[in-house]
C-alpha cells in the first residue's frame, strides 16, 4: 500500500488507543477510513466527529470493498472480520506495518523501554508543541497537553511510543530512539528475558545512523545494549554519571523539583507538575532527546515545567472521606514499587493500595 488520498482503509478494532490515532492520521491524509469496534466510547465518538464511519459489533458483512484492512495483535485469528478481510485477497496489514510505512516520510523519534514509555513520549511531544514545532505524536494514553492520545501535526516530525510487547517495534527502522529501561516483561510473547534483550538489541541496531539514541546510564542492561547502536549515544540517569542528570531531587506536595545538569553544567531548578522520582527520570529522557534533536536546553526545561501529566499515570482523582485518591497504571513490580515510594515521599499519611492484575502472565 502506498496510502494515497482516496484509498479506502478499514480498521478492525478501530477504537483502540493505537488504532484510533492511526485512523485519524490516515484520514487527515485524505484516505477514506472506516472500521468497527465492540463498544461505543470516547474514542469512537471522536472518530465519528472526524467523519470516520464506525460500526459497533464485528461481522463479516462490515468489511466491504476496502483497498486494505488493518488489525492489531489484540484481534484473534478467528475474528469474523479478519477472516473475511483475508478472503478478499487485498492487503491485510498489522497496525505496525502501516505505521512503519508512514514513518518513511518523517523524521521520527521512537520511545521504547519497560517503564515510562507513555509519559516520556507525552513529555517530548508536549515540549515540541510548546516550542512552536508541530510534530505528529502518538501516545498509548490520554494526554491533556495533546487533547487526547495523539496530535496530527503539519511538520515532518513524528514522535511515537514503540511498544516492545509483541515484537512489532522491530518494523520501525531508521528512527532516532529513546530507551527508558530494560527489565523482564512480556515474557509470554518473548519467552525468556534473553530473547527480550535480543529484541531490544535488534531494534537499537535499526536506528538512524545520523540520529541519536537516548539511554538510561544507571540501567546496566540498557547501557550495554546501547553500545552497539549506530546512532549517537546520549545518556541520562538519576545516579552515577550521565550527560543529562538530576541533582537534589525534592518532593514538593504533588510535584517534584530537581536541578538539571547537562554535560556537567547546571541549568537551574526544574519543578514538574507531576510527582515522583520516576517522572524526573522521564523528564531527563525527554530532555536528552530534545538536546539530540538540537533544541535549546533551557527552553526545554521551561516547557517541561508546564507539562500536566498523563491520564492514569499517578493521576489525582480527588478525595473520599478525607483520603486522597490516585489512579496509576503501574502493572509491573518495579512500577508498583515506584508508585508506592512516590506516595511515601510526597505524603505523610497511611496508605491503602488496591491492585488490579493486568495480564495473567505478567501477574504470575
Amino acid at each position: 500500500m502506498d496510502f494515497k488520498a482516496g484509498q479506502k482503509v478499514y480498521f478492525i478494532g478501530i477504537g483502540g488507543v493505537s488504532m484510533s490515532a492511526l485512523a485519524h492520521s490516515l484520514a487527515s491524509r485524505g484516505l477514506q477510513v472506516s472500521g468497527s469496534d465492540r463498544d461505543e466510547g470516547e474514542r469512537v465518538a471522536g472518530l465519528r466527529a472526524a467523519g470516520i464511519k464506525v460500526a459497533i459489533g464485528q461481522s463479516a458483512d462490515n468489511v466491504g470493498d476496502a483497498d486494505a484492512y488493518v488489525y492489531t495483535t489484540a484481534i484473534r485469528e478467528d475474528n469474523p472480520e479478519l477472516v473475511a478481510a483475508r478472503a478478499t485477497g487485498r492487503p491485510v496489514l498489522h497496525r505496525s506495518e502501516v505505521l512503519a510505512e508512514l514513518l518513511q516520510r518523517h523524521r521520527a523519534i521512537a520511545i521504547t523501554g519497560t517503564h515510562g514509555k507513555s509519559t516520556t513520549t507525552a513529555m517530548l511531544g508536549a515540549v515540541y508543541l510548546k516550542l512552536g514545532l508541530d510534530p505528529t505524536v502518538f501516545v498509548g494514553a490520554d494526554v491533556p497537553d495533546l487533547g487526547g492520545t495523539h496530535h496530527i501535526g503539519d511538520s515532518d516530525l513524528f514522535i511515537f511510543e514503540a511498544c516492545e510487547s509483541d515484537g512489532s517495534f522491530l518494523r520501525y527502522r531508521g528512527c532516532s530512539q529513546v530507551l527508558t529501561s530494560v527489565e523482564p516483561d512480556h515474557l509470554d510473547e518473548h519467552g525468556t528475558f534473553e530473547r527480550l534483550q535480543q529484541a531490544y538489541a535488534d531494534f537499537l541496531a535499526s536506528a538512524d545512523p545520523d540520529g541519536f539514541l537516548v539511554y538510561r546510564a544507571d540501567d546496566p542492561i540498557a547501557t550495554r545494549l546501547a553500545q552497539d547502536s549506530p546512532a549517537t549515544p546520549i545518556s541520562f540517569g538519576l545516579a552515577g554519571e550521565a550527560q543529562v542528570m538530576a541533582r537534589d531531587i525534592a518532593p514538593l506536595d504533588e510535584s517534584v523539583a530537581y536541578e538539571c545538569i547537562v554535560e556537567g553544567q547546571s541549568l537551574g531548578r526544574v519543578q514538574l507538575q507531576v510527582p515522583g522520582r520516576c517522572n524526573v527520570a522521564n523528564a531527563l529522557a525527554a530532555t536528552a532527546a530534545c538536546l539530540g534533536a538540537g533544541l535549546e536546553a533551557k527552553q526545554v526545561c521551561a516547557a517541561l515545567a508546564q507539562f500536566r501529566g498523563v491520564d492514569r499515570r499517578f493521576e489525582r482523582l480527588g478525595q473520599l472521606n478525607g483520603a486522597v485518591v490516585y489512579d496509576d497504571y503501574a502493572h509491573h513490580p518495579t512500577e508498583v514499587r515506584a508508585a508506592i515510594q512516590a506516595v511515601q515521599e510526597h505524603f505523610d499519611r497511611s496508605l491503602l493500595v488496591i491492585f488490579q492484575p493486568h495480564l495473567y502472565s505478567r501477574t504470575r
